[in-house]
């Protein structure tokens, strides 16, 4: 399986003509609910069984949204260093595009006492948001099932949601400027 398409193999830009306007027309919309559907869309269009939003706050990584929300989807996520992501691959910086079709067995943590397969995840992607060249946070998809490989036609569009979610999230809570 390939993915990066939704269900009917039309990019993402198709479904939603104007992100902006769809982000802009949720103004009375509860932050918390906002990221909700926005990572619902994101889930339904790359076919990942979770995804998780970043924010980065200085040299920081914390997670701000999870769909779907889970217990287990909360207590297993922690902020951890930029450097660090994703998944503590050396040479690889966080400002960086990767798939993972066998990603069971990288860390999901810094801490390396949990791996991806302890969470149920077999391919990953980490998608990296930036504003003018600087990381503001990433995209991680994560999918139980083996995924072969990566369209990232639909990348630029989930990557501008992303950008949005973020600003949003950043107006309605303020990181706490740590750096």
């Amino acid at each position: 399986m390939t993915t990066g398409m939704d269900d009917g193999g039309t990019i993402i830009g198709a479904q939603i003509a104007d992100i902006g306007a769809w982000i802009g027309a949720s103004v009375d919309i509860p932050i918390d609910e906002l990221l909700g559907e926005g990572l619902a869309i994101v889930a339904r269009t790359t076919g990942a069984d979770r995804v998780v939003l970043l924010a980065v706050d200085g040299h920081t990584a914390a997670p701000i949204a999870v769909h779907p929300v889970d217990l287990r989807s909360v207590t297993d996520l922690v902020a951890c260093p930029v450097d660090w992501i994703p998944w503590g691959l050396g040479g690889v910086r966080a400002e960086q595009f990767i798939f993972a079709p066998a990603a069971g067995a990288l860390p999901a943590s810094p801490d390396g006492t949990t791996r991806l397969s302890d969470l149920g995840v077999c391919s990953a992607a980490h998608l990296p948001v930036t504003e003018h060249g600087v990381l503001i946070g990433s995209l991680a998809l994560w999918w139980s099932a083996a995924v072969a490989g990566w369209d990232d036609a639909a990348g630029p569009v989930l990557r501008n949601l992303a950008r949005l979610l973020l600003s949003r999230a950043a107006a309605a809570r303020p990181l706490s400027g740590s750096d």
